[in-house]
C-alpha cells in the first residue's frame, strides 16, 4: 500500500525531531509551508499536524503556531515510530545495489555500465537487480539489498501510478540513496537525471522551427512519473513561447511502456498500442509531425504510418528521445541524447558522498544533446 501523503509530513517532522534539527521548544513549519514543501493540501498538512499533536510530539497554540512538545512521551513516541519502521542495517562494506527497471541498448545499458565502473573507480562492487518494471519487484528489492547489507542504493523507479514508499523509509532513516533518471516531486531524495523540460521544449523548437504545426505528442500516462511529466510540460511550453495553440487532443497519453516486457504480456500490449495511435493517425490527418517520449512508442509509431502509406518525413516527421547507440551509423530519429555515462557516473559520486555522511544536491540536471536526422524535414507547401 502507498504511504499516506499525511504520513509523510507526519515522518519528515519527526525526522527532524530524531535529528536533532528539530530540539523542545523549536516552531515547526506552518500548515502553508508544509503543504507547499511537500506539494499537498493544506487540509493533508493539518492532518499531519493533528496527528502529531495526539502523539504528543508537538504542542499547538492557536495563533502562534506548533511547537516541539517537552512532554515526556515525545521521545518515547518518537522512539517507537522509529524502531517499528526503521529497516535493520547491517552495511557491507565495499558493496551498493542498484535496482533498474530494466535495460536496453536504447537507453539504460550504458547507465548500468557507468554505475559499474564509477563504482569499481571507488572501490566498491555493484550488486545489480531488474525489477522488469514492476513496483512490487522494486520494494522487495529494496528490502532484500539493505537486508544483505549494501551500503547504499542507486535506483532507477520504475513507471507508476504511486512512487515505492520504501524510498521515502530510506531517506527518512537517512540510508544513502540516490535516484537516476526521475525524481519525487515533493519529496528531498537526492536524484541525477536529464532536464526534461529543457530536453522536450528544444525537440519541439526543433518540429516548430521546420513548419510544423500540427504536432503529436505520445507517451505512457505521466502521472507519477517526473520525467514524461516534464517531458509533457516541455512540449507544451515550447507552444506557449512560440505564440501557437496547443490542442489537448494531440496530446496521446494512453501508450503503454513496452521496454522492459517480454513475452505473450508485451505482444498484447504492443497490438494495443498499434491499434490506438492507427486510430489516432486515422482520425487527425492534419498532423505532420510525431513526439515520442520513448524510442520504443517512436518505433510503433513508424510501423503504423509505414502501413497507412505516409512517407517519413516528406509526409511526416517524427522525433523521440534516445536511440541506439551506434556509432558506424547515422541515427534512425531526431532525438534527445540523454548523457547516460555522466548520470551514472555522477549518481555514484553523490551516492559515496551520502555514504561518508555529506550533504549532496536534491537535484543534479545533466546536459542533453539534440541529435538531428533524416526523420524530420520542413513540412511540404
Amino acid at each position: 500500500m502507498p504511504v499516506p501523503l499525511y504520513k509523510m509530513v507526519l515522518e519528515s517532522v519527526i525526522d527532524e525531531i530524531r535529528s536533532n534539527r528539530l530540539k523542545v521548544g523549536d516552531k515547526v513549519l506552518s500548515e502553508k509551508a508544509l503543504a507547499e514543501k511537500f506539494g499537498v493540501s493544506r487540509i493533508t498538512s493539518k492532518h499531519a499536524l493533528n496527528k502529531l499533536q495526539e502523539m504528543g510530539v508537538i504542542t499547538r497554540v492557536r495563533g502562534k503556531g506548533s511547537f516541539v512538545s517537552s512532554h515526556t512521551e515525545t521521545s518515547n513516541n518518537v522512539t517507537k515510530l522509529t524502531q517499528e519502521s526503521r529497516p535493520q542495517m547491517s552495511v557491507r562494506e565495499g558493496v551498493i545495489g542498484m535496482i533498474v527497471p530494466g535495460f536496453a541498448d536504447t537507453y539504460g545499458a550504458t547507465l548500468v555500465h557507468a554505475v559499474e565502473k564509477r563504482a569499481w573507480e571507488h572501490g566498491l562492487y555493484v550488486m545489480l537487480k531488474d525489477t522488469y518494471g514492476y513496483l512490487n519487484v522494486e520494494e522487495q528489492a529494496i528490502s532484500d539489498m539493505v537486508a544483505r547489507g549494501c551500503g547504499g542504493l542507486v535506483i532507477f523507479p520504475v513507471h507508476g501510478e504511486r512512487y515505492n514508499e520504501r524510498i521515502l523509509r530510506l531517506q527518512l532513516d537517512h540510508f544513502p540513496v540516490v535516484l537516476v533518471d526521475r525524481y519525487l516531486p515533493g519529496v528531498p531524495v537526492p536524484s541525477v537525471h536529464t532536464d526534461n523540460v529543457a530536453a522536450a521544449e528544444e525537440l519541439t523548437d526543433h518540429l516548430i522551427e521546420m513548419g510544423h504545426r500540427n504536432i503529436a505528442f505520445v507517451s505512457p500516462p505521466p502521472e507519477s512519473t517526473s520525467s514524461i511529466e516534464d517531458r509533457l510540460l516541455g512540449f507544451s511550453h515550447s507552444f506557449a513561447k512560440n505564440r501557437m495553440a496547443m490542442y489537448p487532443q494531440n496530446v496521446v497519453t494512453e501508450v503503454h511502456s513496452t521496454l522492459t516486457l517480454d513475452g505473450s504480456e508485451k505482444t498484447q500490449l504492443i497490438q494495443e498500442d498499434l491499434e490506438l495511435i492507427r486510430s489516432f493517425v486515422e482520425e487527425h490527418p492534419e498532423i505532420t509531425a510525431f513526439l515520442a517520449c520513448e524510442y520504443e512508442i517512436m518505433l510503433l509509431i513508424e510501423k503504423v504510418l509505414s502501413q497507412l502509406g505516409y512517407n517519413i518525413p516528406s509526409q511526416c516527421s517524427v522525433a523521440c528521445f534516445d536511440s541506439p547507440r551506434n556509432t558506424t551509423a547515422p541515427s534512425r530519429f531526431t532525438h534527445i541524447d540523454q548523457d547516460e555515462n555522466q548520470i551514472g557516473m555522477t549518481a555514484v559520486d553523490l551516492l559515496v558522498a551520502r555514504m561518508k555522511g555529506e550533504t549532496v544536491p536534491v537535484a543534479t540536471t545533466i546536459p542533453h544533446t539534440l541529435v538531428r536526422s533524416a526523420s524530420t524535414a520542413p513540412v511540404r507547401d
